[in-house]
């Protein structure tokens, strides 16, 4: 089996965008709300776990040249695309490894980690990994931002995700996976009342959908992994961990 089909990634590579919640530049101003000494952000340290094609760490490198990034994801296909536009840009201050989490090289400590839309799509070995990273490549003071899916609000879409895999598990091309999927759920909202909550709850999710990438809804909603997380549960990993939670990038 080749090396395509066996990471999704390289398969269908996720389209990665600027995230200005994970901006270290918004980190630094939620740490100062919260008492937080960090970094100045113009000069950081920053790590990207799970940085896809580095569109969310390319713009840092290029807005902050003094500062140093760093990006990490075991897809080599989306690496490869990320230095490819380093390579364009011309950029010296970035850098882009094609590693799983447990099998990094010795990594220098870090003023600022992001791992957004990781925590929630790996296994449990994974986010270990994760805050083990994090515990132990910060600086002091040092802050991390890291996204996932959130219960109660995501037990609306479980029901909504698991019918979909299901259904798409009867097609092979991604793009026919992910256009089926949606059909299915516009086949589930129209055989349900007007008017009934459970056919709002759908209304919304294709809402959300209906504007997405095959590689958003692919990862996203038909990714074998996906766990979601209440906040205490949230919290007491960062605590096993000895992590603790500041306060919310999205303020």
């Amino acid at each position: 089996m080749n090396s395509v089909a066996e990471n999704p990634y390289d398969a269908v590579p996720y389209q990665s965008h600027p995230y200005a919640t994970t901006r270290p530049a918004n980190l630094y101003t939620v740490g100062t709300l919260f008492g937080v000494s960090a970094p100045d952000f113009r000069t950081a340290r920053v790590l990207e776990l799970g940085c896809a094609g580095g569109n969310n760490l390319i713009p840092l490198a290029f807005q902050y040249p003094d500062g140093h990034y760093t990006g990490i994801d075991f897809s080599e296909r989306q690496i490869e695309a990320a230095n490819e536009t380093v390579s364009a840009l011309e950029l010296n201050n970035i850098e882009f490894i094609a590693r799983p989490f447990a099998d990094l090289p010795s990594l220098d400590k870090f003023d600022y980690i992001i791992c957004h839309g990781v925590y929630s799509w790996v296994d449990d070995d994974a986010r270990n990994q994760i805050l083990d990273i994090c515990r132990d490549n910060l600086v002091e003071n040092g802050l991390a931002v890291i996204s996932y899916n959130t219960l109660p609000g995501w037990n609306m879409v479980r029901s909504l995700r698991e019918m979909m895999m299901y259904h798409a598990e009867m097609f092979d091309d991604p793009a026919e996976k992910v256009s089926q999927a949606l059909e299915l759920l516009r086949f589930i909202r129209d055989n349900n009342a007007e008017g009934s909550s459970y056919r709002a709850v759908i209304d919304n999710e294709l809402e959300v959908l209906s504007d997405k990438s095959v590689s958003y809804v692919s990862h996203d909603h038909l990714e074998s992994e996906n766990s979601q997380f209440y906040f205490h549960e949230f919290a007491g990993a960062l605590a096993q961990h000895g992590l603790r939670y500041v306060g919310d990038s999205k303020i």
